[in-house]
């Protein structure tokens, strides 16, 4: 059963002196749990602004290779790395590769710059070696 009502305890302090006792005990139970309310909204408050602001943004393009963690987990500073990534642009590849060789994988020298642009742009550099395709 229920204790009494806050009601009932009011009307009851106006009549006996006992009750004041009772009336002011209440409302010092009643301020402390309005503080701890406040408190606990100020909580959700803060963990729903931290929730908002995380983000975790790859510094760099690329793919996901191995993964520590997944979406919902609790990280913080401490936990090591959450996951490797493999960077894919822009990749850069250096063979050598004969006159010969360059014009039956990609057509003539030509055909290789104007499909791929100028030199020097950032995209493939054409160099020759070897001795010239007849």
């Amino acid at each position: 059963m229920p204790g009494p009502t806050w009601p009932a305890i009011a009307a009851c302090s106006k009549s006996r002196p006992s009750s004041r006792d009772v009336l002011e005990s209440a409302e010092r139970t009643e301020q402390v749990a309005y503080g701890e309310l406040l408190a606990a909204e100020a909580d959700l408050v803060t963990a729903q602004d931290d929730l908002r602001n995380t983000r975790i943004v790859a510094p760099m393009a690329g793919r996901i290779g191995v993964t520590a963690f997944t979406a919902g987990n609790y990280v913080t500073t401490s936990s090591g790395t959450l996951v490797t990534l493999v960077r894919t642009d822009p990749v850069r590849v250096r063979f050598g590769l004969s006159v010969r060789d360059m014009q039956a994988v990609f057509g003539s020298e030509e055909e290789l710059r104007s499909r791929w642009g100028v030199c020097g742009s950032g995209l493939p550099t054409v160099r020759t070696t070897g001795p010239k395709a007849g």
